[in-house]
């Protein structure tokens, strides 16, 4: 049990915010076809494609992306969970919400589509911050040891 205190608080968030979008991710994964069987169109645009499937796709990436942050330093997550990941989920957020789940189109994008764009996104702009932190203390740490 010793171990377990020696883990950063940062360290504790990530592992939950992991844990969660797994469970989320589960549950989702298990129930996905059974949502609106039997039910009204109703149900499918209003639930199914504004609601659960944005979400869904969402989800999943968000919880491979945290799933990586696991085995970044520490002070790199706290960077990233306070300077990048809110303002783009935020962004996300609005983005999806704007769009009607009523279009359709051969060029239309459904708001799950956007949903994984903007976390697709998140995942590009993530690894460029995580690699150049990475080389920013790979180099700090070289220029102490001169």
């Amino acid at each position: 049990m010793y171990f377990l205190r020696k883990i950063s608080l940062y360290k504790w968030i990530n592992i939950i915010l992991f844990l969660i979008g797994s469970l989320v991710l589960g549950y989702m994964y298990i129930n996905y076809n059974s949502w609106c069987n039997g039910k009204d169109i109703y149900c499918y645009y209003n639930f199914y494609d504004a609601i659960y499937n944005p979400l869904y796709f969402g989800v999943r990436i968000f919880t491979v992306l945290l799933g990586m942050l696991l085995f970044v330093p520490i002070h790199i997550f706290r960077k990233w969970l306070f300077y990048v990941a809110p303002i783009i989920i935020v962004i996300t957020i609005w983005r999806v919400q704007s769009i009607s789940v009523y279009s359709s189109g051969i060029a239309t994008i459904t708001k799950a589509n956007m949903a994984q764009i903007g976390m697709y996104f998140l995942a590009l702009v993530t690894t460029v911050f995580v690699l150049v932190h990475l080389a920013y203390d790979y180099r700090k740490k070289k220029q102490l040891q001169k």
